[in-house]
C-alpha cells in the first residue's frame, strides 16, 4: 500500500481533505500498480463518476510520463504489502476534534468506493519549543511509521493532485534519502544575503518529499534535523525545510521533475536554467513547459485557492483556484461546509475578479505607447478612487472587457497586483514608479510567460 503523510492543525484538516479527494480522483482505476512497471505510461484519471467528480483538465496523454527515464525497482522484489493496492493517509497534528475525526473516517469510507484508502491520525506530543507549529510535524514522520514501511510520500496541504501518484512508488531510491524538487533560487539567495554560509549549491522544497525511510533510519536523518535546529537556530530562515536540507545532502537526493511539485507562480512567468545566468528554477525550458502542460501536483504557494481562486489560469485558460474549488465542493463529508463558504464568498470573488481584470486591462491599454505610460499613474489612481467611492458598475464593465489569452490573463492580474501595491503606497510615490514596474513585468511575461508552454504544446500536436 502507498503511504502519504500530511501535517495539519485542526483548521487545516478541511484543506487536507480536498487534497486527499484529489489524489483518489486522479487514480486511473483501469490500471493496476503493476502496470506502471510494465510501461512508461502515465495517466489522466478516472473512477470519479460515483461521487460526481469532474476530471481536472490536464493535457497529458497516455504515452507521456516525466518519470519514464528514471530507474525503477523490480516489482517482484516488493513484498506483498508494498504490492497491495490502496492508499494509507497519515495526518500528523497537535489536535484533531471528534467532529473532524468522524468526518475523516466517513471521507475514507466514501472515497474507498473509488479506490481503497484509509486515514490515520497521529498526535504529536511533547515536542521541542521550536517545533510547536504544523510545518515542523513532518520531521517526526519517521516516529509514526512502522518499521515494515520503507517508503512514504509527504505533501503540504495546499496542493492539488492532477495525475495518478502511484507511479512514484516504482522509482528506485536506493542510496537516496528523498526524492524532491529543486526549490526557487531565491531561497539560496536569501541565505547569501543573510550570510548564513548555508545552502550555497543545492536546496530542495520540502512541500513534496518522497521519503526512503530505510535511509532515514540508517543515516539518523531525524536526529540530524533536530541537531541543526539546536545548533543553527539563529541562522534558520525557512523553518524545518532548512533542517531537512542540512540533514540530506545533494548526493542523497533524487531530483524529480518539476511537475510533481509545480508552484502556482510558475504559471505566471519563470526563468529557466538554460535561459539566463540568474534563473528562478534549475530546470530547462523544455522541462518547465512539460510541467505546465502536464501537472501532476500543483502547489499553491503564496496564492491560496480559497482566497483568490481566479488569479492564475493554466495552459487551457482555466483558473487553477476554481479547479481546486471544483474538488472542494464535491469532497465527501466536507462539501456542505465548503458550499456554505463558497456561497458567502462568491460575490466578493466576482467583484475582485472583475475589478482586477478591469485595472489590468486599463494598464495594458496605457502601455501601448509613451503617452499612455505617462498617463498611467493617473489612470490607475482614478480607477481605485472610483471603486473607493462606489462609482464603478462592475457588471457593466465586465461585459465590456475582452477575453484574454492565458498569458494575457496572468499578466493582467500581475499588473493589477503591482497597481494595488502602488495605490496602497501612493504616499511613498509608488504610483509614479508604476510605469517602470509595468514595463518590466510586460517584458518578463513576453519572454518567460505561459505562452511559451502553449506554443510548444501546439507544435507537438
Amino acid at each position: 500500500m502507498f503511504h502519504i503523510c500530511f501535517a495539519a492543525n485542526e483548521g487545516y484538516i478541511k484543506y487536507t481533505a480536498v487534497l486527499i479527494a484529489s489524489i483518489i480522483k486522479s487514480v486511473d482505476t483501469t490500471k493496476k500498480f503493476k502496470d506502471f512497471f510494465e510501461t512508461n505510461n502515465a495517466n489522466g484519471g478516472g473512477g470519479y463518476e460515483n461521487l460526481n467528480f469532474q476530471p481536472l483538465q490536464s493535457n497529458l496523454n497516455s504515452t507521456q510520463s516525466s518519470l519514464a527515464e528514471f530507474k525503477k525497482v523490480d516489482y517482484n522484489s516488493l513484498n506483498k504489502d508494498e504490492q497491495r493496492e490502496g492508499f494509507i493517509f497519515h495526518i500528523l497534528s497537535d489536535f484533531v476534534s471528534e467532529n473532524s475525526r468522524d468526518k475523516l473516517d466517513k471521507l475514507a469510507k466514501e472515497l474507498s468506493q473509488i479506490y481503497p484508502c484509509e486515514i490515520h491520525i497521529h498526535i504529536c506530543k511533547n515536542l521541542p519549543p521550536y517545533a510547536n507549529t504544523p510545518t515542523y510535524f513532518r520531521l517526526f514522520i519517521i516516529n509514526f511509521m512502522p518499521q515494515s514501511v520503507s517508503r512514504c510520500l509527504y505533501l503540504d496541504g495546499d496542493m492539488l493532485a492532477f495525475r495518478d501518484l502511484r507511479e512514484l512508488w516504482t522509482l528506485d531510491l536506493k542510496g537516496k534519502a528523498v526524492g524532491a524538487i529543486n526549490d526557487n533560487e531565491l531561497i539560496k539567495k536569501n541565505h547569501r544575503k543573510r550570510k548564513t554560509g548555508l545552502f550555497k549549491d543545492f536546496y530542495f522544497n520540502a512541500g513534496f518529499l518522497l521519503m526512503n525511510l530505510d535511509e532515514w533510519r540508517g543515516q539518523s536523518t531525524f536526529e540530524k534535523c533536530l541537531e541543526f535546529l539546536t545548533i543553527y537556530k539563529d541562522k534558520v530562515l525557512f523553518a524545518d525545510q532548512d533542517a531537512l536540507n542540512f540533514a540530506i545532502p545533494k548526493d542523497k537526493t533524487l531530483v524529480l521533475p518539476l511537475d510533481y511539485n509545480l508552484f502556482i507562480g510558475v504559471f505566471s512567468n519563470i526563468t529557466c536554467s538554460d535561459e539566463a545566468k540568474k534563473f528562478a528554477f534549475d530546470y530547462t525550458r523544455k522541462e518547465v513547459n512539460f510541467a505546465l502542460s502536464h501537472p501532476a501536483i500543483v502547489h499553491f504557494i503564496a496564492f491560496k485557492p480559497w482566497l483568490r481562486p481566479y488569479l492564475i489560469v493554466d495552459t487551457n485558460g482555466k483558473a487553477l483556484g476554481m479547479q481546486w474549488w471544483d474538488i472542494a465542493l464535491k469532497t465527501p463529508c466536507f462539501k456542505d461546509e465548503y458550499q456554505q463558504e463558497f456561497d458567502e464568498r462568491k460575490e466578493t470573488y466576482k467583484r475582485d475578479e472583475i475589478f482586477g481584470k478591469y485595472v489590468g486591462f486599463l494598464i495594458l491599454q496605457s502601455s501601448q505607447n509613451l503617452l499612455g505610460y505617462l498617463k498611467m499613474p493617473f489612470v490607475v489612481y482614478r480607477a481605485f478612487k472610483d471603486k473607493e467611492r462606489g462609482r464603478l458598475d462592475l457588471q457593466n464593465l465586465n461585459s465590456q472587457l475582452p477575453n484574454f489569452s492565458p498569458n494575457e490573463h496572468n499578466l493582467a492580474y500581475a499588473l493589477f497586483g503591482a497597481a494595488k501595491r502602488a495605490w496602497e503606497n501612493k504616499h511613498k510615490g509608488r504610483l509614479i514608479d508604476l510605469p517602470h514596474r509595468v514595463w518590466r513585468l510586460k517584458l518578463r511575461y513576453e519572454k518567460y510567460g505561459i505562452a511559451r508552454a502553449i506554443a510548444q504544446e501546439n507544435l507537438g500536436k
